[in-house]
């Protein structure tokens, strides 16, 4: 018998995958993880995304982006690629 994944596993595992191709960029911590997954429930963000924001919210930092679905999350901060300039 084996046991069923949802949603929530396949969420973690995609995120450590992601997590993994930006390892040389970003130094990412379990509460990163912890928080990706809150963000997931919260505002329906792609793992992907809602690594992305958890790491920019633990930093402070603004992120650059033209994917409206981060306005949804109130502590990041964003802005768009042609405003950044």
């Amino acid at each position: 018998m084996h046991a069923r994944r949802g949603p929530g596993d396949q969420a973690i595992s995609f995120a450590r995958s992601y997590a993994r191709l930006l390892e040389s960029l970003i130094a990412l911590e379990q509460a990163h993880f912890d928080r990706a997954l809150e963000l997931i429930a919260a505002h329906g963000l792609a793992p992907s995304d809602a690594l992305l924001a958890a790491a920019a919210i633990a930093r402070d930092a603004t992120l650059v982006t033209a994917d409206v679905a981060f306005g949804r999350v109130g502590r990041l901060k964003v802005t768009a690629p042609d405003s950044a300039i």
